[in-house]
């Protein structure tokens, strides 16, 4: 969310946008497929990431055969688009700089996706929005089944 706002005031409204740069690396594979797919929430035509160790590794994760990847990684190799660590930044026209070490793991809402809760306020966040907005303890219903009585209310597993 942090980079959706960066993006929108940069202004990326049909821009393809790639990601480069020495966080990369620690950025797992889900969390770029995250970043990447939500290109059309922070207006940009596309997000990607450059080919590297961590796209080969989930290549062979997955089960692609070994002679396909060594084709993907030998064909990205010459053809410049393989990133390593030791690389020096690409040329753009434009560039936005984050400090990953900066970034603080959140979750949207409780009420808009553009409210943003940290992680470790969740649990505090979940129980105040909760009971404020509704008593969970009065909505039971009661069933009969089978001779067997039972009060089924929030949380009730079934």
């Amino acid at each position: 969310m942090i980079y959706n706002r960066a993006f929108e005031k940069k202004g990326v409204v049909g821009k393809f946008v790639e990601f480069y740069g020495p966080g990369l690396s620690s950025l797992g594979l889900e969390d770029r497929a995250t970043i990447a797919n939500m290109a059309p929430e922070y207006g940009a035509t596309m997000g990607f990431f450059p080919v590297d160790d961590i796209t080969l590794k989930y290549l062979r994760l997955t089960g692609r055969p070994d002679h396909i990847v060594s084709l993907i990684e030998t064909y990205t190799k010459e053809q410049g688009l393989f990133r390593e660590d030791t690389d020096s930044a690409p040329m753009f026209n434009d560039s936005i700089e984050f400090d990953m070490s900066s970034v603080q793991s959140c979750i949207a809402g409780p009420k808009k996706p553009q409210e943003r809760i940290p992680l470790f306020q969740v649990k505090q966040v979940f129980n105040e929005t909760n009971k404020a907005d509704h008593d969970w303890n009065k909505d039971h219903v009661n069933i009969d089944m089978d001779g067997v009585s039972a009060s089924i209310g929030h949380g009730s597993l079934v």
